[in-house]
C-alpha cells in the first residue's frame, strides 16, 4: 500500500516540474505583441467642457474650484474645512449614461495630477459629492469630485485622469484642468 502512494507522489512531483519548466520556456519564446490591447493602451487627453465619449458614458468635466470649507447641503449649517493650509480643488463632472445597464461609479478611478504630485479624492458626503453613484440608462447626472491640496499648489499643469473603473472600454483618459 506504501508503495502505491509513493508512486502517485512522485508522479504528481514529475507533472508539476514538467509545468513549471514548459511555463519558463513559453515565457521566453512568447511573444511580446501587445496589439491585442488595442486602444486600451492610448491616453488621450481633454479639456474642460469637451465631452469624453465611450461605449458607455458621456464623460465631461464642466468647471474646477478651490475652497477652503464645502457645505454638505445647500444650507450651509454643516460644513468641511480642509485642515491646516490645505484648501478643497472642486471639480464639478457631468456623467451620462449611453447604455443599456446601469452604472455604479465611485471615486477611486479619479487622480489629479500635478506635475510629479498625484492626489487621490477626498470622501465627503454632500449632496453634490460623487461617492457611490449608480446612474440608469438614459439619465445623466453632475457630481463634484473633491481633492484635498496645498493652499498654494500651483495647478498650472493639472489634470484630471480617469483610469480603468469608468473608461473601461477606452483605457485611461487625461483632463487638461486649466
Amino acid at each position: 500500500m506504501a508503495s502505491s502512494k509513493k508512486g502517485c507522489g512522485i508522479g504528481c512531483f514529475t507533472i508539476v516540474i514538467i509545468f513549471i519548466i514548459l511555463s519558463i520556456i513559453g515565457s521566453f519564446f512568447g511573444s511580446d505583441d501587445n496589439s491585442n490591447s488595442g486602444q486600451k493602451e492610448e491616453k488621450i487627453e481633454y479639456s474642460i467642457g469637451q465631452t469624453v465619449k465611450t461605449e458607455k458614458i458621456e464623460f465631461t468635466v464642466l468647471s474646477t474650484d478651490k475652497q477652503k470649507s464645502v457645505s454638505i447641503d445647500d444650507s450651509g449649517y454643516f460644513q468641511y474645512t480642509a485642515e491646516g493650509n490645505n484648501i478643497y480643488y472642486i471639480i464639478k463632472v457631468k456623467i451620462k449614461n449611453i447604455s443599456k445597464e446601469s452604472i455604479d461609479l465611485d471615486t477611486s478611478g479619479f487622480k489629479l495630477l500635478n506635475n510629479d504630485i498625484s492626489y487621490t479624492p477626498s470622501m465627503l458626503f454632500t449632496d453634490s459629492a460623487m461617492n457611490f453613484d449608480g446612474i440608469n440608462p438614459g439619465t445623466e447626472i453632475e457630481r463634484n469630485l473633491y481633492f484635498d491640496i496645498p493652499e498654494d499648489a500651483d495647478l498650472s499643469n493639472a489634470t484630471l485622469e480617469a483610469g480603468d473603473n469608468i473608461f473601461s472600454d477606452t483605457g485611461e483618459i487625461k483632463i487638461k484642468l486649466n
